[in-house]
């Protein structure tokens, strides 16, 4: 059987990242980079193995290690210089990149490094940025106290997934708070394959808007447009939907059906 080669331990520490064997992946990462660290080997090569190192390095939870390995392979990725932090240069020029500036800013927030992290995410152009990055980029505004940019970075990530619902219900507190509805303007209009998502909407716009009994009527509504009877994010919201209404009996009910559905759900 023939030496594994370069690309072949690649995949190789790939795949112990993906099972999860991080301090595997580290030493294994670390003699490739030994092997690629020379000029007999693209900056592909090199850059592949930085990313997969730092990844190694993220999964052990060594994640000031982890983001300097992050920055390196940008460099080999790019044939560059020295690391750019700010500046037009700093700016990701594909998806490839983009996904390592995304790990650099998860860095950031684990570091607690917030300003650093929006920088990280804010160098990737909107176009390459995925659902999760403008999440987390929506995530860290709020933070920081920026409601607007907050606004506009959680409606990107619906537009780019309109699934990444986690961003519904800060985004429609944002609105209310910034006095920013409009009318209907849960959703701008239906969505044919998720049709229970206008629901949705209006939930979280109708508690936002101190309308409680709107809300459990769309907490109703998401259960039969989507055949979702019992779920329990919808049981734990609509309880507490019908006892601000002061409708205690139902919402007695929907918090004893949340509790049979997962006991241990301490919104139950």
């Amino acid at each position: 059987m023939a030496e594994a080669s370069t690309d072949e331990l690649l995949a190789d520490l790939k795949r112990l990242i993906d099972d999860g064997l991080f301090a595997s992946a580290e030493i294994l990462g670390s003699l490739l980079l030994a092997r690629c660290d020379t000029e007999a080997h693209p900056a592909r090569e090199r850059g592949d193995a930085l990313s997969l190192y730092a990844d190694a390095l993220f999964g052990k939870g060594e994640h000031k290690r982890a983001r300097s390995y992050y920055r390196r392979a940008i460099e080999r990725r790019r044939g560059a210089g020295p690391w750019q932090g700010d500046g037009d240069g700093a700016r990701a020029r594909d998806e490839a990149e983009a996904r390592l500036r995304l790990r650099e800013a998860e860095c950031g927030v684990v570091l607690d490094e917030h300003a650093a992290a929006i920088g990280s995410i804010e160098a990737v152009p909107v176009e390459l940025r995925p659902a999760k990055a403008r999440a987390l980029l929506g995530k860290l505004y709020l933070q920081s106290g920026l409601k607007r940019n907050a606004i506009t970075a959680f409606e990107s990530a619906l537009d780019k997934d309109p699934l990444c619902l986690e961003v519904v219900e800060p985004l429609q507190r944002l609105k209310a708070s910034q006095q920013d509805f409009e009318e209907d303007d849960a959703m701008d209009s239906t969505n044919e394959k998720y049709p229970w998502l206008t629901a949705f909407a209006e939930a979280h716009q109708a508690l936002a808007q101190h309308d409680p009994t709107r809300a459990a009527n769309a907490w109703s509504d998401v259960e039969q447009r989507g055949d979702f009877h019992g779920n329990l994010y919808g049981l734990c919201r609509r309880a507490v939907a019908r006892a601000e209404a002061g409708d205690d009996a139902e919402a007695r009910v929907a918090f004893a059906r949340a509790r049979a559905a997962d006991p241990l759900n301490v919104d139950s």
